[in-house]
């Protein structure tokens, strides 16, 4: 049991590592991350005699430019209905709205972008939660810049109901700027066509120290979540077995005392 909780200390101490070289400056440089700002009562409202309201218009956020390819934008909240019959938002990431955009029958790419002023010389990671669906196999894909550097995924195949448990996912792109100046943050959706849809929400930018280390894939393997007490208790055998094959998916396997 002793080293078992060794590697539970071990685990820990990673997580809190990882969290300690961070420090969050989002309030600071970027205009509604979370896409709180605009009140629905000023918006129009937007319904389908299928399943109701779909979300209110939303041309551009507040501190957000909106261009590209023409796209339904709308901003929902978790009782909004999403399109290509893929079930109620259900949750947000944070707050109480998210940005949604969706594409039907045409290709093209769409930017969400606001442009971050006098960003000091530095590293910084910038995140973004989305949840995204496609259909018909029209495998669109996410892009999130900050000026000339990005990273792209691809969309999730979505299937009837799907945005009820869908869960959040975070992208994140680490950048550096060599002197103090303006900085373009984006989300784009690159979309192909036959049905497409994304939600953004939870915009972050984190300062990191200039000797800051990306964690290696091996070292993010060990943040996987230790299971609660609860899921002990009800985890066949006893909870040190349940605790000790938790730690092995992360760790490898642990020698016995």
């Amino acid at each position: 049991m002793k080293r078992i909780y060794l590697c539970l200390v071990a685990l820990l101490t990673l997580v809190g590592a990882v969290a300690a070289d961070e420090k969050d400056i989002t309030q600071t440089y970027v205009l509604n991350a979370s896409f709180e700002a605009d009140a629905v009562a000023n918006l129009a409202e937007v319904t389908n005699s299928a399943d109701g309201r779909r979300g209110w218009t939303l041309a551009n956020p507040t501190g957000w430019t909106v261009s590209g390819t023409a796209v339904t934008q709308l901003l929902v909240k978790a009782d909004c209905y999403a399109d290509n019959n893929f079930g109620q938002v259900t949750t947000v990431a944070d707050g109480e709205a998210a940005y949604y955009l969706r594409q039907g029958w045409a290709e093209g790419t769409t930017k969400v972008a606001q442009t971050l002023k006098n960003l000091p010389a530095g590293k910084y990671k910038l995140t973004v939660d989305h949840r995204t669906g496609y259909a018909n196999s029209a495998t669109s894909s996410l892009t999130l810049s900050a000026g000339a550097t990005a990273v792209t995924e691809s969309f999730v195949q979505g299937s009837a109901g799907f945005f009820a448990t869908a869960p959040w996912k975070t992208s994140e792109v680490v950048f550096s700027t060599a002197s103090a100046g303006d900085v373009e943050i984006a989300v784009k959706a690159n979309w192909l066509s036959g049905g497409s849809c994304v939600m953004m929400d939870n915009i972050r930018l984190y300062e990191l120290p200039d000797d800051y280390v990306e964690p290696t894939l091996e070292e993010l393997a060990k943040l996987r979540r230790v299971p609660d007490e609860e899921e002990l208790k009800n985890a066949p055998g006893s909870e040190e077995e349940a605790l000790r094959a938790a730690l092995e998916s992360a760790f490898g396997q642990i020698p016995a005392a």
